[in-house]
This record gives C-alpha cells, structure tokens and sequence, in this order.
C-alpha cells in the first residue's frame, strides 16, 4: 500500500468529518448522527460502513483503516502501539472538539506527506 493510499484515505476522513457531525463515545450514533474520528474513518474508506468491523477482518478496506488509524495514532499518543485504544480515548476526552479532531488529522497529514 502506498503513502499515497494513506494519504487519500486520511483526507477522505477529514473531509468525511468535515460535513458530518462529530461526537463521542461511539463509532456512530444513529439517534445523533454524530461519529467519532474512528466511526468517520471507517465511514470515509467504505459507505456502508459505520465502525471498523464493518469493513471485514483482513480484507483490504481494514488494512486500509488500521494503516490510516496508524497514522493517526502516532500523532495522538507517539510511542503508544495502542493506537485504536488511544484513539478512542483521546476522541472521548472531556472537552475534546471537532477542531481539535481536525487539526490533528491535518497534522497526521503534513506527517505522512513529509516522510
């Protein structure tokens, strides 16, 4: 898979996010509308999809999810190999935004582009 897959599907999560409501505490909430970063993420690489498992173990959609929650995860918690857990937990920190969310994929972005 390329730097440039990665790139793609991290600005598809961004720009996903960008016009969808953003929330906490579930990948998707059908009452609110709202995702998380990882519910978005997964949303963004397939339209049927509302939280990773639906993109199927090992196929190539998950490959393409967990390189991208990757990417995210080493900007979020450097260092951590918990990157969905992490995720997850920084998504749902109290007083987290929407803007905090996409400032930090943007800066997921300029580091990809960058290696």
């Amino acid at each position: 898979m390329t730097d440039s897959q990665l790139l793609t599907d991290l600005r598809a999560t961004r720009e996903f996010l960008t016009k969808e409501s953003w929330g906490q505490k579930t990948y998707y909430d059908s009452n609110t509308g709202c995702y998380c970063v990882l519910g978005a993420m997964s949303r963004a690489l397939c339209p049927t999809a509302f939280e990773p498992f639906d993109l199927g173990v090992g196929s190539e959609l998950m490959q393409r999810y967990e390189r991208a929650r990757d990417a995210l995860g080493k900007v979020v918690e450097p260092g951590s190999n918990l990157a969905g857990l992490s995720i997850a937990f920084w998504n749902d920190a109290p007083g987290r935004t929407k803007e905090e969310i996409l400032a930090t994929l943007d800066r997921t972005i300029a580091q990809v582009e960058a290696q």
